[in-house]
């Protein structure tokens, strides 16, 4: 076969395939929910649902960006905000939210974020459409009853505001003569929770102080979750390390290895002078009843050649808290993933150990220990374990490949067919007025900052 035949048999394909995408692109968008707003988004979970059970979900969108970027004039009114649901060929439905605000340590800045309760239909991707528009529109805001929204933060006093004899109330805390009541320069409210130890404190005082809560969790067994907080050593000048654990309980109060957050991303040793702000998410394990957030400081240092505890200046130390929060949530990605990672999935012989499936042509898989081993020496090896390594206390990772279309990578063109294809498009970009690279720029704009729809 020449080369001319070639250039035509692949042209005959690539019309084909445009004919595709262009009837994919012209479908008819979702009709418009109400023609008092100007403007919407679209949001789509990441992945289908395991089940049907009301699920805290959020996401941030940047809606003054949005507006910007279509060169839209006027501010962005917050009470303009609706979030509809589209659930297959059901009416739409309009869903109460709320707007909240929150502090992003990862940027940096506070944004804004949407929570509600999805109600997801099994093995289905649900889809949300926002509507918002701009101040001078002047729509009236959307009062939501409290009940009908996820809870803001599941631990009771988080801030430290409420206090019976100089302690927060809703905590345990020992030693309490190391604990008190103050307000430092990050602090996000009146109150900051304070462990100070210096030359008045008694040479027999233990050095280990252990701050915890006990909550409640039923609602959101199996969910997704988020902990944050935060810590400063204001003086600890050879560090403070710090330990939190989520450890989880069932209802007969028998103890879930596994904890909502691995312990691992919640220890460090704090620098002194250092700000550090705790933002990691995990789940509740579908069996956890109750939660006990404990967080323990070690407030002592050991010479490293006699291997006593240090005394005297060298050995005080001043540690704030501020900010904690445990807030169950599914954060949705916008604009959405483009699925080249995992989707996590559950095995039901593996209560302990989760699975994945990896989708996209090239991923990369580490073996590593089970928590369960790693924390209370159980399972090892058991029934309940799902692969065991070479030795006990490792894992395997089992890859099945898996052919896909997507996945599968396309034929090498000769150069010169390569520049008579590249020639024949720009030459009907041409004929459109429109040019390649503008193209290009087009679609990774919509790709990186999300879309917006104008009625």
């Amino acid at each position: 076969m020449n080369d001319d035949r070639l250039i035509i048999r692949i042209l005959s394909v690539l019309t084909v395939v445009l004919g595709i995408c262009l009837t994919a692109v012209s479908g008819e968008p979702a009709s418009w929910w109400n023609a008092g707003w100007r403007f919407r988004t679209t949001i789509t979970s990441d992945i289908p649902s395991r089940d049907d059970a009301n699920t805290p979900t959020e996401v941030v969108v940047d809606f003054p960006m949005l507006l910007k970027r279509a060169d839209v004039p006027g501010e962005f009114d917050p009470g303009s905000l609706r979030l509809i649901e589209r659930s297959g060929n059901a009416p739409a439905r309009e869903v109460p939210f709320a707007y909240r605000g929150e502090f992003n340590p990862v940027k940096g800045r506070e944004e804004s974020y949407l929570s509600w309760f999805a109600h997801p239909q099994t093995e289905r991707v649900n889809s949300y459409d926002i509507y918002f528009d701009t101040k001078d529109r002047r729509i009236s805001a959307r009062n939501d009853d409290a009940d009908l929204l996820p809870p803001l933060n599941l631990l009771s006093n988080p801030g430290f505001e409420d206090e019976i004899d100089g302690m927060p109330v809703g905590w345990q805390i020992a030693p309490k003569v190391l604990a008190r009541l103050d307000r430092f320069d990050h602090a996000t409210g009146r109150r900051s929770l304070k462990i100070v130890i210096d030359g008045d404190t008694a040479e027999n005082t233990p050095r280990e102080v252990t701050l915890s809560q006990m909550i409640d969790v039923r609602k959101f067994a199996g969910k997704e979750m988020v902990f944050q907080c935060d810590l400063l050593a204001e003086r600890a000048r050879y560090g403070a390390p710090v330990s939190i654990e989520l450890e989880q309980f069932r209802a007969d109060g028998s103890r879930i290895l596994e904890y909502a957050v691995q312990p691992r991303w919640l220890t460090i040793e704090l620098a002194q002078g250092q700000l550090v702000q705790f933002c990691e998410r995990g789940r509740f394990s579908p069996e956890a009843a109750r939660v006990n957030a404990k967080i323990r400081l070690r407030c002592y240092v050991k010479d490293a050649d006699t291997r006593q505890i240090l005394t005297g200046p060298e050995s005080f130390f001043t540690v704030w808290l501020d900010r904690l929060v445990i807030r169950p949530c599914r954060r949705l990605s916008y604009p959405a993933q483009s699925h080249a990672g995992f989707v996590e999935g559950a095995l039901d012989t593996a209560p302990v150990n989760r699975g994945f499936e990896f989708t996209g042509i090239r991923r990369l898989a580490f073996n590593g220990a089970s928590e369960g081993t790693l924390t209370s020496g159980k399972f090892n090896p058991n029934s309940h374990s799902v692969h065991w390594g070479l030795e006990a206390g490792t894992l395997e990772f089992w890859c099945r490949p898996a052919l896909r279309a997507s996945t599968r990578p396309l034929p090498r063109m000769p150069p010169t067919i390569m520049r008579r294809l590249s020639r024949r498009s720009n030459m009907l970009c041409r004929r459109r007025t429109i040019s390649m690279p503008t193209i290009v720029r087009r679609l990774r704009t919509v790709t990186a900052r999300g879309s917006l729809t104008l009625r």
